[in-house]
């Protein structure tokens, strides 16, 4: 009995080996360091780069290659159509399912712009202001300046409102387009990696404008990764000291202001171009009195110039308390110095496109395809 039950154990172990050394073998092709600055084999393949900036896909590949050491992770990565769709298989986050539609309800909102606006009075008499990061100090935590890239045009209805404030949207606008993509190190010390995140604003110093266009935030990226989600202590820890828009779009105001010669304080107008987020949307929705139906499909008609609320109204506060007008209020809190002071109000309007059936009567008003539409903010910070 010894040599049979010797044999199978030899044979055993001679399959474990074999499968293990396969395993092995698979994954150190899979995680091997990349020779030469090339990208990983599996980037390499599934980059699809669409850019009217100029250059082949080749170059804007090579261009990538040497500023990120590794490849980005499985997540689809599809900021905007000049941006590379690389679906490697390297990245820690897998996204969890997330409930569709907006979570935040109009009560709720309201406090949050309530509150904002006290710590916007608040900041003003401590007189505290946060840290200016420089563009420099943004590549240090890991972001990677993708400015020139995007094929992004501001559209004609921001080109008027920029035109209603004085601003001429074809001189002095300035694009900063930034990827988050490298190693940076977190809050404690450690050091980390993540390949999602990204932020593309124009800034037009002397207008006082910032249009915020293409902006997706890191900390949702993480969030989506994890169930249940993380306390906001946790979530430092995975995310670089700077990772805010309100962060993001300082340093970059700043740097454009100081090169053109303007006070920094000159900023009075933020425009969310293309609203897009869940919660903003609904609020906005609410605000302008439309039914809180689950059922309806329809979507928020008011075309440009829209409709302008202070921020001392309910209706001014519950937009303020959105993710977007959250961004324009840290401006002031973090920035008192330069932008402390000043009240806000909020103007808010909407391009829809509407569809008629085939062989609809004159005058049908036709389907709004809210694929096709877009919702607008414009934040002013208004001058005493």
């Amino acid at each position: 009995m010894m040599p049979s039950l010797t044999s199978f154990h030899l044979g055993l172990r001679a399959f474990v080996v074999l499968v293990l050394s396969i395993l092995c073998f698979l994954g150190l092709q899979h995680h091997a360091s990349v020779p030469n600055g090339n990208l990983h084999p599996i980037a390499t393949r599934n980059v699809n780069v669409v850019t009217n900036s100029g250059g082949s896909a080749s170059q804007f590949a090579a261009q990538l290659a040497n500023k990120v050491a590794v490849p980005f992770g499985d997540v689809s990565f599809n900021i905007s159509s000049s941006l590379p769709q690389i679906q490697a298989a390297d990245s820690d986050l897998v996204r969890r399912a997330k409930p569709k539609g907006p979570t935040l309800k109009l009560d709720v909102a309201i406090c949050k712009g309530k509150a904002l606006r006290r710590r916007i009075a608040n900041a003003l008499t401590a007189g505290h202001d946060a840290r200016t990061w420089t563009p420099a100090e943004l590549e240090e935590n890991g972001w990677i300046d993708f400015t020139g890239v995007s094929d992004y045009q501001i559209p004609e209805v921001v080109e008027s409102a920029l035109r209603e404030v004085g601003t001429d949207p074809t001189v002095g606008m300035e694009n900063r387009y930034i990827l988050m993509g490298n190693q940076f190190t977190n809050s404690q010390g450690v050091k980390k990696t993540l390949y999602e995140g990204s932020y593309e604003n124009f800034f037009n110093a002397k207008g006082g404008s910032i249009v915020a266009n293409n902006n997706h935030s890191p900390a949702n990226f993480v969030q989506d990764a994890h169930d249940p989600p993380l306390s906001a202590e946790e979530l430092a820890l995975e995310l670089p000291i700077v990772y805010r828009w309100s962060d993001i779009a300082w340093a970059f105001w700043t740097n454009v202001a100081d090169n053109a010669g303007v006070p920094r304080s000159n900023l009075q107008y933020i425009i969310r171009d293309n609203v897009v987020n869940d919660d903003t949307k609904y609020i906005m929705e609410r605000v302008a009195g439309m039914p809180d139906v689950p059922e309806s499909v329809n979507m928020l008609d008011m075309v440009f110039p829209g409709k302008t609320y202070h921020v001392d109204t309910d209706k001014g506060a519950a937009l303020l308390g959105t993710p977007h007008g959250n961004g324009a209020a840290f401006l002031q809190i973090d920035h008192p110095s330069e932008l402390g002071g000043r009240d806000m109000s909020i103007t808010m309007f909407t391009t829809v496109v509407r569809e008629v059936p085939e062989g609809a009567p004159p005058g049908t008003l036709g389907k709004i395809n809210p694929e096709k539409s877009k919702y607008y903010l414009v934040y002013e910070l208004l001058l005493q």
